[in-house]
């Protein structure tokens, strides 16, 4: 790949017993710290194709970013980032786009961890992220 942007995903709604944490929606605050990432992401990079964890919050955070960029990007879902539990994998699948800057939007700890992984070359290492922060 030519480059990597790591986003996490948005402030999302509280966890509550009645729902799934995968279907956790962004909150309002969340949306409006995302179109503001998103400008400043679609200036500064030449982003080809965004890559979400399948998780609502993260879905809605990618296309909050895709369509920041003209023309809108497309945003392919990889369960790999939901769950991260294999970081040389996820890795190995980002090497086949040589060519392309790539947007990958994640979840806490596995954005961090691939930030640490992608910069120390090995597991363990962290880069904490704040919600709807970048890398």
């Amino acid at each position: 790949m030519k480059s990597l942007i790591l986003v996490r995903h948005g402030k999302a709604e509280p966890r509550v017993k009645s729902r799934h944490d995968s279907e956790r929606r962004l909150t309002a605050e969340g949306r409006h710290e995302v179109r503001m990432v998103a400008r400043g992401l679609a200036r500064l990079t030449d982003a080809a194709v965004i890559i979400s964890s399948p998780l609502v919050r993260a879905r809605q955070t990618a296309d909050l970013l895709a369509e920041a960029f003209d023309p809108p990007l497309n945003v392919e879902l990889s369960e790999d980032l939901a769950t991260m539990e294999n970081l040389p994998a996820v890795v190995d699948r980002l090497n086949l786009r040589r060519e392309e800057t790539i947007i990958l939007v994640g979840h806490e700890p596995g954005m961090s961890e691939l930030a640490g992984f992608l910069l120390a070359g090995r597991v363990g290492m962290r880069l904490d992220f704040k919600k709807a922060g970048a890398c």
